[in-house]
């Protein structure tokens, strides 16, 4: 029987892309050779000041959606949010994350072994970056 290929669409940015890589991690432990995961990274956070400037204006801005993250985050001990996010730093955009991830897989597939998904630097680098 064939691996199951299962594409994971994801945003450096987002809390909820954080939560889900737990879960993709869960995946992996549990089904080993039986799924290959392809990464894919969005952009939901392309413009980040924008969104948050807009979607957030009548939310409290930035610290609505500091305290939105923290309550999120709160839920899944497996997720640490710094108390100062989006306060103290407020990224523009999550391309260069992105970026720089694709980066690393490029050279990952470049070297041409095959490195099971919870051992890839990408992976790492993500999980690291978030």
């Amino acid at each position: 029987m064939s691996a199951v290929c299962v594409s994971y669409y994801s945003d450096i940015l987002c809390v909820w892309a954080y939560v889900a890589q737990r879960r993709i991690e869960q995946l992996v432990d549990k089904f080993g050779d039986e799924i290959i995961i392809k990464t894919h990274f969005c952009s939901v956070f392309a413009d980040a000041h924008a969104k948050i400037e807009t979607q957030w204006k009548h939310k409290g801005g930035y610290e609505g959606f500091n305290q939105h993250i923290r309550e999120v985050g709160a839920k899944f001990p497996h997720v640490d949010i710094h108390d100062q996010v989006w306060l103290e730093n407020r990224p523009r955009t999550s391309a260069s994350p992105h970026m720089f991830v694709k980066a690393i897989e490029i050279i990952e597939r470049e070297g041409g072994v095959q490195v099971p998904y919870l051992d890839r630097l990408s992976t790492k680098a993500a999980w690291e970056l978030r």
